[in-house]
């Protein structure tokens, strides 16, 4: 996650894209590492805390989302569009993620999920 792609590392490259979207009116950041933390200075609204469970190598991705549901509830409330940005796809773009809102604000489908093609 601390690998350089460029002048930023992977988890501030997927940040930064983020953030320059405007789609999002939270941004979590779920670590256990403060150098990572360190790195979503200005880009995040909220450092989410891991605990010893979900921060092992075999933790799944799924049981980080339920703790974020479980720590930060009042954030879901109510209904609220989703997204999970993983920054080892270096490749993604402010487009992307502008697109696939578009796509979902737009539609007359109401949409459970919708993942990315590449």
């Amino acid at each position: 996650n601390l690998k350089k792609i460029g002048k930023d590392s992977l988890i501030r490259n997927s940040l930064k894209i983020c953030k320059e979207s405007g789609i999002f009116d939270q941004i979590i950041l779920s670590t256990d590492s403060q150098e990572i933390a360190k790195e979503s200075e200005n880009l995040s609204t909220i450092i989410h805390k891991r605990s010893e469970y979900t921060s092992t190598n075999i933790s799944s991705t799924e049981s980080v989302i339920c703790e974020i549901f479980k720590d930060l509830p009042n954030l879901f409330d109510k209904k609220v569009l989703i997204y999970l940005i993983q920054c080892t796809s270096p490749f993604l773009q402010v487009c992307d993620l502008t697109k696939s809102f578009q796509q979902i604000k737009s539609s007359s489908i109401n949409y459970n999920c919708l993942v990315s093609e590449e």
